[in-house]
């Protein structure tokens, strides 16, 4: 899976197109997409894991107001996406959905056990945010 990573072209998108993009996904390279709804778009990265299974993994909003901030989100969505696939091309490979998952569950662990020694409950509150 690395070595077709590797070949693959990367950063194919302009400042110019993601200020322009309306309802068409558009290809970054390397798995990243610009995937627009009228005024609104979101960054994803579509992958295979480790197991073989397809998967897409939401890297955030794309904020559009100028050319400034449309390149700072591009950058941004590209160092995002290059260490989720640095992790996938990682021995053994890892699934970036899966880590965050186990970071998340960590602290919320950290949390519930800092508040038991404390003597207190952990609420609802405290699991949202984590």
């Amino acid at each position: 899976m690395a070595t077709r990573l590797l070949g693959a072209k990367l950063n194919l998108l302009s400042v110019r197109e993601v200020l322009n993009a309306r309802d068409k996904e558009l290809s970054d390279g390397g798995g990243l997409l610009l995937r627009p709804s009228g005024e609104r778009a979101v960054w994803v990265l579509r992958y295979t894991s480790p197991a073989g299974k397809r998967r897409e993994m939401g890297l955030g909003a794309c904020v559009r107001h100028n050319a400034k901030a449309a390149g700072e989100s591009l950058a941004l969505a590209r160092d995002l996406a290059a260490s989720q696939r640095a992790l996938l091309a990682s021995e053994p490979p890892l699934d970036p959905l899966v880590v965050i998952r186990v970071r998340d569950t960590h602290q919320l662990l950290k949390v519930e056990r800092s508040r038991s020694i404390a003597g207190e409950r952990l609420t609802d509150a405290d699991c949202a945010s984590v």
